[in-house]
């Protein structure tokens, strides 16, 4: 996959996860050149507060998820949203980011 040619400063957006859809496969850690994502293993309370077929997606796909970990390395190049299968990662501008 391509990076975006136009990247922003760091910091200018921030990444979300959507945790309702998020089943951890990774993708977004291989693709981001600023490591500000990495796969974990929720706790069981973790699990608990997710909305029930949350919790079934997760359990399907071993416990994990995506989470940031370096937000403010984010540089806005979208990889992490194109590769994301799940449609679980969206960039967010920062108010504070040059327009």
């Amino acid at each position: 996959m391509q990076s975006n040619s136009h990247k922003h400063n760091p910091g200018d957006f921030t990444p979300v996860i959507n945790t309702s859809k998020c089943e951890g496969d990774g993708e977004c850690t291989m693709v981001c050149p600023n490591s500000v994502f990495k796969i974990y293993h929720l706790s069981a309370e973790e699990k608990d507060r997710l909305p029930f077929i949350a919790r079934l997606k997760v359990s399907a796909h071993g416990g994990k998820q995506a989470r940031l970990i370096h937000a403010e390395r984010c540089e806005g190049c979208g990889n992490c949203v194109s590769a994301c299968h799940e449609k679980a990662v969206k960039l967010k501008k920062n108010q504070t980011a040059d327009t």
